[in-house]
């Protein structure tokens, strides 16, 4: 990732730095990640006493046997920051290391009781490299080598002269051998490259294109989605066309619903099949399947509260409540495409944590007031329903609630897991499962559209859900004959309940 993130002071523990840098490209990680990393004047930066870095990106990368997986620089420059000498000479190091490399990184130094780990050599350090010579000072320690990754982490040395105020480092092409979470890091312990900004760009590929590993198993998951709106689509079509005089508004907003999950899933797969490609990935795309997954969200809340209160069953319209539901659609709305796009789209910076949580708050409070809403408007409608005895709807509105329920218990324990994996695995070890977290939800989503589908689909029984003014639904019908139909209006009912006066002839 195209991560700058700045620090202001300085941590006693450079384990600590390092690792909580790592949490943060980790948290930062679905942004604009990409397999082109670009390098806009990014800056090494201190962290701890000696040691300054930058980093140029994260990427699971698989491996397959006969497959080709590798990360490569092109046109990588360092230059010196302005004002800084350039009458000293200066040590730049790429590492390119994978997770499990990460032990390597640095040695423990024991002063005075106190244990740490230092990552440059010093002036008073009495360290031995592994052929036993003395380390160097300004040197980049690194530990003993692990005989199962032989030859990691890879070490590419570049040095600038004094009088040189910009470096031009040798395009780097590493192999990946093995499948792995990896890193690219750019690390001097010079004073003399302080403020020294990087620019150039990396380019990591998997065996099956340019998709990082972490969103590789997205393109054939929304694949299978968009096959799977398509089907229901299809159905859902079939069935509409059959019953097309019991139509109700609810059933149009279901409609809708499925169009959005159909174009949705399609512009995912489009643009995730686009950066696997070509490793770039437009913005535009991106906006266009943001927008739509944020715009059927909605629509669905508003389905979901619609139905529990009651609309179109056992009340024409919301009445005075219409202004809220819009009102809280239209929040959540705002508040959703603000966090997708943060997420997506938005430039990973060093308030990426804070900007997220700012986002991430408020989206979760108004899916709290939604589920609350709900829940209290379905045990209004339940009473209203069952106090009238009318038994076809009270039925109908049972399932539709424990299914509700359900969908709602689910949720609660995905959530618990997701926030249990996303601690126990704050750096990523298990990153090949990370999808899983995202396409969770899409399919519950879609299961339960099914189960609504199911619940309100056009039918010739349909007259029996609609809303009937004063009197019961099993009255309506009889006293219109059996041919009472829901797309009629309630004044048409209220006619065939009166009593009709003779006709006068003169």
């Amino acid at each position: 990732d195209e991560t700058d993130a700045r620090r202001d002071g300085r941590e006693d523990d450079d384990v600590a730095v390092l690792r909580f840098m790592a949490v943060l490209a980790t948290l930062g990680g679905r942004g604009t990640q990409a397999a082109t990393h670009r390098y806009r004047g990014t800056e090494l930066e201190a962290v701890g006493d000696e040691l300054r870095m930058a980093r140029g990106g994260r990427e699971g990368v698989r491996a397959e046997e006969g497959k080709t997986s590798y990360v490569k620089t092109f046109d990588v420059v360092m230059r010196r920051a302005e004002g800084e000498s350039s009458d000293k000479s200066g040590t730049l190091h790429a590492l390119v290391f994978a997770l499990e490399d990460y032990d390597r990184l640095g040695r423990l130094q024991t002063k005075n009781g106190v244990q740490r780990r230092a990552y440059c050599c010093r002036e008073e350090s009495d360290w031995r490299d592994e052929e036993g010579e003395w380390c160097t000072p300004g040197q980049l320690l690194l530990g003993p080598p692990n005989p199962e990754r032989t030859g990691w982490p890879k070490d590419f040395t570049f040095k600038v002269e004094a009088g040189e105020t910009e470096l031009h480092l040798k395009d780097l092409d590493v192999p990946i051998k093995q499948t792995g979470m990896y890193y690219l890091w750019f690390l001097s312990c010079d004073p003399a490259l302080d403020g020294a900004t990087i620019t150039g760009k990396s380019v990591w590929k998997n065996p099956t294109g340019y998709l990082p590993g972490m969103m590789a198993p997205n393109l054939p998951f929304f694949g299978v989605m968009s096959i799977l709106y398509v089907a229901l689509g299809a159905i859902w079509l079939l069935v509409y066309a059959i019953n097309w005089k019991e139509v109700v508004m609810v059933q149009h907003c279901i409609s809708a619903v499925i169009l959005l999950g159909m174009v949705e899933t399609m512009v995912w797969y489009l643009d995730y099949e686009n950066f696997n490609r070509t490793g770039e990935r437009p913005y535009l795309t991106t906006l266009v399947a943001i927008v739509l997954g944020c715009l059927r969200k909605t629509l669905a809340r508003f389905l979901v509260l619609a139905v529990s209160m009651g609309y179109g069953v056992v009340k024409p319209t919301l009445a005075g409540l219409q202004q809220r539901v819009l009102a809280l659609c239209g929040a959540y709305l705002l508040f959703s495409l603000s966090l997708e796009i943060a997420t997506n789209l938005g430039a990973v910076d060093d308030m990426v944590t804070v900007v997220r949580l700012m986002l991430v708050v408020p989206v979760s409070i108004i899916d709290s007031l939604f589920i609350l809403w709900i829940f209290t408007s379905l045990s209004r409608t339940l009473s209203q329903v069952h106090s009238r005895k009318q038994t076809a709807k009270l039925d109908l509105y049972r399932n539709f609630t424990n299914m509700i329920a359900i969908t709602v218990v689910v949720s609660l324990f995905w959530i618990i897991y997701e926030m249990y994996f996303r601690i126990s695995d704050s750096i990523n070890v298990y990153w090949e499962n990370e999808w899983v977290n995202g396409a969770f939800w899409h399919m519950l989503n879609f299961l339960v559209l099914c189960g609504i589908c199911f619940l309100w689909r056009p039918s010739q029984q349909a007259a029996r859900f609609a809303f009937v003014a004063e009197r019961d639904e099993e009255e309506a019908v009889a006293l219109t004959g059996g041919q009472y139909r829901s797309d009629q209006t309630d004044i048409f009912v209220l006619e065939a309940m009166e009593p009709q006066e003779p006709e006068k002839h003169d």
